[in-house]
């Protein structure tokens, strides 16, 4: 392979990726159309036996590097490489359109996603209904800095966490979950908290919650039997 070097640190190197002269036989075309651009994935390049012989091998060297002895055994205990996220957390974008987005790699800039494939379905569904209400109501992404989805083992509960900039009016919890709920039948509950910019200067915690979880108005309150379902 052809690399640029990118970051030369006192004990280590990082390099960029110009070609590969020779592919190793465990390289494959990525899963994921966003991969390389994505700062979500590292290792879809490499067919799954070879990511996780990676992950081995970094865990090793990370042990080695803190002076801890290496067990003489690791197992390793691995799952569906896709759908296997139950929790994932957007950016909502207002440029060139709003949008939920994961952050490009390196970077501060969005990447505007359609579907996430290591997500469960159930989250690449609420990916898709946010996007829709995006659309709909594009004034929400001056409102929203960013979007969390979590669902329970078996998808059959959701939750969203919808995260403002500032002071977001009382009625959104509501609105936002009466407009998923068609598209999300699974859809629990919604609330909103206010996040605080990391430089701001306040005695206040970075994270605050301004509202309980609120139902959609078709469904009860949520009960706590239902909350501990989601540990």
């Amino acid at each position: 392979m052809e690399a640029t070097i990118a970051n030369d640190r006192r004990s280590y190197i990082t390099a960029k990726l110009d070609s590969v002269l020779e592919p190793a036989s465990s390289r494959i075309t990525p899963g994921c159309e966003y991969y390389g651009l994505c700062g979500g994935c590292h290792y879809q390049h490499a067919d799954y036996p070879a990511q996780l012989a990676m992950k081995r091998a970094i865990l090793v060297e990370t042990l080695e590097r803190a002076h801890v002895t290496v067990p003489s055994e690791i197992r390793i205990r691995s799952a569906d490489p896709w759908a296997y996220r139950n929790r994932i957390r957007l950016h909502v974008s207002r440029l060139p359109h709003a949008a939920l987005s994961y952050r490009e790699g390196a970077s501060h800039r969005n990447l505007p996603v359609t579907h996430c494939p290591v997500a469960a379905p159930i989250l690449q569904q609420a990916i898709a209904a946010f996007n829709q209400l995006l659309h709909q109501q594009s004034t929400l992404a001056t409102t929203l800095s960013e979007v969390e989805f979590f669902t329970n083992a078996d998808e059959s509960a959701l939750l969203a966490s919808l995260f403002a900039q500032r002071k977001s009016p009382d009625g959104l919890p509501r609105s936002v979950a009466d407009a998923l709920l068609p598209a999300l039948p699974a859809l629990q509950g919604v609330h909103t908290l206010c996040s605080i910019p990391r430089h701001a200067v306040s005695s206040r915690p970075p994270l605050g919650a301004s509202h309980r979880w609120t139902a959609p108005s078709a469904r009860i309150i949520i009960r706590s039997a239902q909350a501990h379902s989601f540990r």
